[in-house]
């Protein structure tokens, strides 16, 4: 605009006041008369077709038209208003240049921080740019406001494994993790007969044992644990939540988590068969994710399929 008014001046033709769109308009053809000359001379020419064909433009026909190069084509008899009236024939522009970057940034910000694809069509309407699906991504990529919106979020650094997790020479259960899960409903007769399950699954070899619970009270944990250790062999540890954070725990869950001694349980384990036995912090719910993952998938696939057959 600067060099449109100088332009004028000299001649004695500047106008006071506020811009008009006429002016607006003027100075944007010189802009784009000077970005084609300066990056696409051959266009303007149309001379050389080979050169043409080595730009990839060949096949957009282009023509000029007051003094700027545009996409041909055969919608020149076309009739659409005056306000999209580039739609038939956009302008054409260069994949690396500063206007061009320029363009591509002011349609993703009136597209509202859109991506490549929306911006890409936006743009299209007005203005053809030469490998425009590579340019648009390119300048897309450098808007800091979508760089801030789109960061990737910060991600824990996870802790060492314990080494009952990473010592698979030894026997399977030798190390292993408890959880119990429910409620279900067991056909027993013509009733059906709330259930529980009790999941043992070893640390190492990620094997999985279930024993059915009559409840969720301590001695019917003890003798679903005795079964256990009858098929599997006695653990030499064992890793369970302390109580509070059974899978499928609803509201009659809670309630009945406060009948269950675990210092009976583990006094049980520990004199009599030599167990040492491993409670979860009550504000480390997450360390136990080894039986909490095995739970899911014995309930959410196996198991349920099976009770559903029966």
């Amino acid at each position: 605009m600067y060099l449109q008014a100088k332009s004028e001046v000299t001649l004695g033709k500047l106008s006071k006041g506020l811009l008009t769109a006429g002016e607006i308009h003027k100075a944007e053809l010189v802009i784009f008369r000077y970005v084609q000359r300066d990056s696409l001379p051959e266009v303007q020419s149309q001379h050389s077709k080979r050169n043409l064909k080595s730009l990839g433009m060949y096949k957009l026909n282009p023509i000029v038209v007051e003094g700027v190069a545009r996409v041909g084509g055969r919608l020149g008899n076309a009739n659409v208003s005056e306000d999209v009236k580039d739609v038939k024939h956009p302008i054409i522009l260069p994949k690396c240049h500063q206007v061009t970057d320029l363009i591509i940034m002011h349609f993703h910000q009136l597209a509202g921080h859109s991506g490549a694809g929306f911006t890409w069509a936006s743009i299209r309407r007005e203005y053809w740019i030469i490998c425009g699906a590579t340019a648009v991504p390119c300048v897309i990529g450098q808007c800091l406001f979508c760089k801030k919106c789109n960061a990737p979020l910060c991600k824990h650094l996870m802790a060492e494994l314990p080494s009952v997790r990473v010592t698979p020479d030894n026997p399977p259960f030798y190390n292993m993790g408890v959880d119990d899960f429910g409620p279900f409903f067991v056909k027993q007769g013509r009733s059906h007969v709330k259930h529980y399950g009790c999941l043992f699954t070893c640390l190492a070899v990620r094997a999985v044992h279930i024993e059915i619970s009559h409840g969720l009270y301590t001695d019917s944990f003890l003798n679903a644990l005795r079964r256990y250790i009858s098929r599997r062999g006695v653990p030499r540890s064992i890793y369970s939540d302390n109580g509070t954070n059974f899978v499928g725990a609803k509201q009659e869950l809670k309630e009945n988590l406060a009948n269950l001694n675990q210092r009976s349980i583990s006094d049980h384990a520990l004199i009599q068969r030599g167990i040492q036995w491993y409670f979860n912090p009550l504000a480390a719910s997450h360390m136990g994710g080894v039986w909490e993952r095995m739970v899911r998938s014995a309930v959410g696939f196996s198991l349920r399929y099976c009770l559903n057959r029966l």
